[in-house]
């Protein structure tokens, strides 16, 4: 066997092993060799069917970059949504994001993902399909859905995603109010105080929203509607001297 086939073997063994600092190595130089290596495609494709769950995202991630993913690559990217390693849901998901820019069927699984999949995979298709078209109105739909979402965390991250949606800013502003006054979750009301910091339309309603809820018990939202208005008054136009 010649060193390149060594080190290619080496590097696909690389992928099915614990270690993650040798995996995202072992990533790295896949994807790179890929453009010499023109059956590499069909051996992690053998590779990615013959794994266990838990080593199949690596696999699943190289085979997203190089060309159009199979169904049961698609499976193992969105599976690994659920991951309880941040650095791999994120790197996953700008990975989605991408990919659903091109594929609408992968837009349809996300969404079908953001009402049946687990809490981590219903919080993170927020954030794929934000990185895919934040200005669509599916997203708009996704980001309603989810802010009544039962998992407080899912509804942070459509908190965090309405300012993006593309609505008019006074129907923003009333959804974030009402959330703001009336979600049962002080960490989804606190993304609600911030979130209204970045509109302007009504204003009025917005700080008067945030002055009541400034003086709620909870220290929490106190502070974080604090800092929001704080944010808007700096943005306030400076009046011209005379």
């Amino acid at each position: 066997m010649s060193g390149e086939s060594q080190d290619l073997e080496f590097l696909l063994a690389s992928l099915v092993q614990p270690d993650k600092r040798q995996i995202r190595k072992a990533v790295d130089a896949l994807i790179a060799l890929a453009p010499q290596q023109p059956d590499l495609a069909n051996r992690l494709e053998a590779l990615l069917a013959a794994a266990a769950e838990e080593n199949r995202w690596p696999i699943a991630y190289i085979l997203g970059t190089l060309s159009h993913p199979s169904s049961l690559c698609l499976e193992a990217l969105l599976a690994a949504l659920d991951s309880n390693d941040p650095d791999i849901r994120w790197a996953i998901t700008l990975l989605l994001g991408r990919l659903g820019k091109s594929n609408p069927l992968l837009v349809e699984r996300l969404l079908d993902l953001g009402h049946n999949g687990t809490p981590q995979q219903r919080r993170m298709v927020i954030y794929c399909l934000r990185e895919t078209d934040p200005s669509a109105a599916v997203f708009w739909r996704a980001v309603q859905g989810a802010v009544q979402d039962a998992e407080p965390l899912v509804r942070v991250a459509a908190v965090t995603s309405i300012k993006l949606c593309p609505v008019p800013e006074r129907e923003s502003v009333d959804l974030l109010i009402g959330i703001l006054q009336r979600d049962p979750d002080s960490r989804v009301q606190c993304a609600a105080a911030i979130a209204l910091a970045h509109l302007r339309d009504p204003v009025d309603a917005i700080r008067a929203a945030l002055d009541e809820a400034l003086h709620s018990g909870n220290p929490q939202l106190q502070k974080a509607c604090a800092a929001a208005l704080e944010s808007m008054r700096k943005k306030e136009p400076v009046p011209p001297t005379r």
